[in-house]
């Protein structure tokens, strides 16, 4: 854990984006996809415009639970048509959901000069609470982000001599 280390020495690459047009559930499946837990968003000409994380999607799913009313689907559809449902059948509800990307993204970017200490960019998150920072010079393009998961891959790369000496256990 190099106090010397940069910004681009961690950073990872390539920058998985999402578009603001996308659905919930594409984006939902883009992460899992990738494995990643948010990415940033691009308008219609390639710019950056927010971020889409799971805290987002988590926050959309939370609000958008409905009360069903509770049955017994197969003895409805007895009751009603005559019909039985054959019991190895599944049967579940699902609510389509319209919405895109854009309704619930985070409309902000937080980034970094590659250049900057590593350091700067972990107090950044940790201040701010997140999970990801953009890499960029100035307004250009995203050269990488740094999460949670470099820095940890940063730390346990560290010589234990980094951490100071073993502290003895007091026998009480």
């Amino acid at each position: 854990m190099n106090r010397e280390t940069q910004v681009w020495q961690l950073m990872s690459r390539p920058v998985r984006r999402l578009s603001m047009n996308a659905r919930i559930r594409d984006a939902a499946e883009f992460l899992r996809t990738w494995g990643i837990s948010g990415a940033p968003v691009i308008d219609l000409h390639g710019r950056p415009v927010g971020v889409f994380s799971l805290r987002d999607l988590a926050g959309h799913l939370a609000n958008g639970f409905e009360d069903l009313p509770v049955i017994d689907p197969a003895k409805e559809r007895v009751r009603k048509t005559g019909e039985s449902i054959p019991e190895d059948e599944g049967f579940h509800f699902e609510r389509i959901d319209d919405a895109r990307v854009s309704d619930l993204m985070t409309p902000a970017l937080l980034c970094i000069d590659p250049d900057a200490p590593a350091l700067e960019a972990v107090r950044m998150m940790q201040r701010r609470a997140i999970h990801r920072i953009f890499v960029r010079r100035g307004s250009g393009p995203l050269l990488g982000v740094i999460t949670t998961m470099d820095v940890l891959r940063w730390v346990g790369a560290a010589p234990k001599s980094e951490f100071g000496a073993k502290r003895k256990k007091k026998i009480s």
